[in-house]
């Protein structure tokens, strides 16, 4: 099976490059397949890093549909609204 993986970050760290302040809040799994799933971000969560290990389509917001294509095995950086949630289906 595909996986998919959503790791959620606090902030973004200021500087010269933008890039994702670790440690990391959480990283959340989800098994991609024909049937959109979905799930929630913590309401700390302001950057998604979306990596997935098969191509498919993707989506952030409230109630969203997974329609942004994101290759496979090339991380993602999304700022999101906290409590915000992520969709994801099989391309």
């Amino acid at each position: 099976m595909a996986t998919f993986w959503v790791t959620e970050f606090l902030a973004v760290e200021a500087g010269a490059a933008p890039c994702a302040r670790l440690p990391s809040i959480q990283t959340q799994f989800i098994t991609v397949g024909s049937a959109q799933q979905v799930l929630t971000l913590s309401t700390s969560t302001y950057l998604v890093r979306l990596f997935s290990d098969t191509t498919c389509f993707v989506d952030t917001g409230i109630a969203p549909t997974a329609v942004i294509p994101l290759p496979a095995e090339q991380p993602e950086y999304f700022s999101v609204t906290p409590g915000a949630q992520v969709a994801v289906k099989q391309r």
